[in-house]
């Protein structure tokens, strides 16, 4: 197995992907990044002082193409939430009376740790245009 205190090269990557889609075909769902430092750790390749190393590898296989960007399973806990979007005019118009109270609410009225984000769709262009 590799040695996740070293640096990885190209053959270290390439070794870790098959292991990964080797194990994976086992398991038969997908698993998180941090999952997979669990299974790894239960099968005594790695300890918890390693987590971070593995998550890193896994993360920097998927940048290079060798593994899926779709591999690992998304974490809710670790997912982003109350992504901004920059709203047009023209988009802006469109509100609802629904939508412009939403984000009128100051912070205060808000429910304590719940962050409201309202989904809201505008046409990209001018009626008329194509």
């Amino acid at each position: 197995m590799i040695d996740f205190n070293k640096k990885m090269y190209v053959k270290d990557r390439l070794e870790f992907v098959e292991f990964l889609k080797e194990q994976q075909t086992t398991i038969g769902f997908p698993v998180s990044a941090r999952g997979w430092c669990y299974l790894m750790e239960q099968k005594k390749y790695v300890d918890k002082s390693q987590f971070n190393k593995i998550e890193e590898a896994i993360n920097k296989c998927r940048k290079e193409g060798l593994l899926p960007v779709d591999f690992v399973a998304e974490e809710d806990a670790r997912s982003f939430a109350g992504l901004a979007t920059l709203l047009s005019k023209s988009c802006l118009s469109s509100l609802t009376a629904t939508d412009a109270s939403i984000l009128s609410l100051s912070h205060s009225e808000r429910q304590p740790g719940v962050l409201v984000v309202p989904i809201l769709t505008c046409n990209r262009y001018p009626e008329g245009a194509n």
